[in-house]
Parts: structure tokens; C-alpha cells; sequence
């Protein structure tokens, strides 16, 4: 008798880290199981929050330590749940099916996944931002433009070629969720806005806006609720000179 429990394939499925056959596998299982597309939201809600928290350095030896932590994990015999369907998929050549495979040991090693998993969608996140800020500012008709305020330091680089404004500052009040820094474009025909801004936890903005602006306005600031206004409804905080 095997003794597979379908039911730990789910961190993996989460994480699209199953093989074709487990796969197949476990797609029949899923639309008759209400445990298993319950864990499925919360695996993968998890797996989202993870890749897009801050990037932090991993400690040196982690990987080792974690690897040689899910070899020495006591491998506890599972619940047995749909046998004639594992039976029968593990009987057929070239799909074999774990004989033992623990509950624990399997979350241990999609955490291994999720925290790998963050650290590179941190990286690649990181990169374009990078990559999208260079390209405003080495723009041949990059200008840049500091924005005065009480808090912090923010400066604004327009390249009316890029079609783009880059945003980098830091000390500025990190907001709530129900709200949002928003930029304006600002001349005599009052004000339209050029795109809405926040900052990380530490206040720091990094960011790449498209506007369609000249370079004969005024720029200003100021603090909207989520989603942007369609004109100023807070006082300007930061403002060109």
C-alpha cells in the first residue's frame, strides 16, 4: 500500500514547483476537495505577500541550514486519503510516488520556495525599477528639478522624451493604506495630476511616472485619498522652486 496523502501536494501546487505528473494528479483532485481550495487561496495569498515585502539580505548559510533541516525532519507515516486513485497513478511507469512523505516535511521545503521565491521577485522587481529610473535620467533632455518641503528631500528628473518623470526622495511620512502621494502638473490652467506615489516603510521613494507635461509648469505634491483625486484637495507639500 502507498502511503501518498494528496493532500500535501498543495504548498507545492501553489507554487507551480509539482512535476507534470503530480500535476495532472493533482488537478483531479482539486475540484472535489473544499480542504485543499481552501489551503490553495491561503498558500498562495502567503506566496504574494512574501514576494512583494522588502528585500532583505539572507543570512549566510540559510539554504544549507534549511536543506540539511528537511533531511534530518522525522518523516511521520500521513493520513491516506484517496488510495485507489494514488495506487493506480503510482503503479504506472515512469511516475513513481513517494512511498513516505510527511505533511511537515513538505511545508518546510515550500517555505524554503516561498522565501527563495521572494528574494528573487524582490530582485527582478528591484532591477527594472533601477533600469526604468536610468532611462529618465540619462535621458539627453533629462532635467532635474528639486521640490521643496518641510520633510525629507524629493527630487523630480523630467525627460520629455521618455514621456516620463522619475521620482526619488527620502524622509518623506509613509501613509496609510487609505491614502496616496499624488504629483501635479501646475500652471495657469490649474492643476492635472501626473500620477499617484507612495513610499516604502522607511520613506524613501523610488518611482517612475508617465506624463505628458512641458517643462513650463510648476510641480507640487500633495496627499489624496487612495486611488488619486482629479484635482488637488489637500495643500501642496512639496512644490518646484
Amino acid at each position: 500500500m502507498n502511503d501518498f496523502d494528496i493532500h500535501s501536494l498543495v504548498a507545492a501546487y501553489a507554487l507551480d514547483a509539482l512535476e507534470p505528473h503530480e500535476i495532472e494528479l493533482f488537478d483531479a483532485h482539486l475540484p472535489d476537495c473544499d480542504r485543499c481550495q481552501a489551503e490553495l487561496v491561503g498558500f498562495s495569498e502567503t506566496a504574494a505577500l512574501l514576494a512583494d515585502a522588502n528585500s532583505v539580505e539572507p543570512p549566510p548559510g540559510i539554504r544549507d541550514a534549511l536543506l540539511a533541516n528537511v533531511s534530518q525532519t522525522r518523516q511521520l507515516p500521513p493520513i491516506v486519503s484517496d488510495e485507489t486513485q494514488i495506487e493506480a497513478r503510482a503503479s504506472q511507469p515512469g511516475n513513481p510516488v513517494p512511498a513516505k512523505l510527511s505533511r511537515g516535511m513538505l511545508t518546510l521545503a515550500a517555505a524554503v520556495l516561498i522565501v527563495g521565491g521572494a528574494f528573487a521577485a524582490r530582485s527582478i522587481t528591484t532591477d527594472d525599477r533601477v533600469d526604468e529610473i536610468a532611462s529618465v535620467v540619462d535621458a539627453s533632455d533629462a532635467i532635474e528639478i528639486a521640490l521643496v518641503g518641510e520633510q525629507g528631500e524629493l527630487t523630480l528628473t523630467y525627460s520629455q522624451s521618455e514621456g516620463q518623470v522619475a521620482l526619488l526622495g527620502e524622509g518623506l511620512e509613509a501613509l496609510s493604506d487609505d491614502q496616496t502621494y499624488e504629483l501635479w502638473g501646475i500652471d495657469d490652467d490649474g492643476a492635472r495630476s501626473a500620477g499617484q506615489f507612495r513610499t516604502n516603510d522607511d520613506g524613501v521613494v523610488e518611482v517612475v511616472l508617465a506624463t505628458a507635461e512641458s517643462t513650463d509648469i510648476t510641480w507640487g505634491v500633495t496627499i489624496e485619498p487612495a486611488g488619486g483625486s482629479l484635482e488637488p484637495t489637500a495643500p501642496v507639500l512639496y512644490m518646484s522652486t
